[in-house]
């Protein structure tokens, strides 16, 4: 069993398949930030795990990967807000959609986008509410270019298509290169006492709390800041 405090005010959860091992890099500094990990496999192990923790944290992050399994399209159905992120390449719009080559507008819907609208009907129709999708521009290059003007205006036909939201997420950086070898992020601390956060450092920064702010989260009421036990 391990302990899991607030982090930034709040008790979060991450939960993700053993597939990705990304994640298993920064779960010390997860855990350093009170942030809970937790690795599923099956269908069934997934269920249990949510079972045991919905009630007990305040945000339940879902890491599933870019193809379709049957522990996918469950994380999907259970989402408030299922956030998709696209890099800004023309070549990454089509698992959303087919789009025509002179106008950038969607002629037919990809099997990604397929997917969510199939979870996006049964929650509706099971709960009355549907999922909040929110497409994130990942990557964005620093300088301005007729593609990336393109890929911007190719996802505003594709959100006011399938009825959801845009969001800017975070830029191509150089921070980020360097951060990753040691799995640490933006908001840890400097490695050495008396450092100064770089330009790009201190953006970085910002950018995710813009990100934050504009996913427009669900927040329910504070519970007690206590312990929150999970099974190893």
């Amino acid at each position: 069993m391990k302990q899991v405090r607030l982090a930034f005010g709040h008790r979060i959860l991450v939960v993700t398949e053993s597939r990705q091992a990304e994640i298993q890099k920064m779960l010390p500094q997860l855990l350093c930030l009170g942030v809970g990990h937790g690795v599923v496999e099956t269908v069934d192990v997934f269920r249990r795990a949510v079972g045991e923790v919905e009630n007990s944290v305040d945000f339940l992050i879902i890491d599933t990967p870019g193809f379709d399994t049957n522990l996918t399209r469950l994380a999907h159905s259970l989402a408030d807000t299922l956030v998709t992120p696209v890099n800004d390449s023309l070549i990454d719009l089509n698992v959303l959609a087919r789009t025509d080559p002179e106008t950038g507008l969607p002629v037919e819907t990809s099997h990604y986008a397929r997917l969510v609208q199939r979870a996006r009907s049964e929650r509706l129709a099971i709960g009355g509410e549907t999922i909040d999708w929110v497409l994130v521009r990942n990557r964005i290059s620093m300088l301005a270019s007729r593609n990336a003007r393109q890929v911007h205006t190719t996802l505003e036909g594709i959100a006011t298509r399938f009825g959801c939201r845009m969001a800017d997420g975070i830029a191509e950086r150089v921070i980020f290169r360097s951060l990753f070898p040691s799995g640490t992020t933006v908001f840890d601390p400097l490695d050495e006492e008396g450092d100064a956060s770089s330009v790009s450092h201190v953006s970085a920064r910002q950018e995710y709390r813009n990100l934050v702010s504009a996913l427009n989260l669900p927040l329910i009421e504070k519970r007690p800041a206590e312990p929150i036990l999970l099974s190893a």
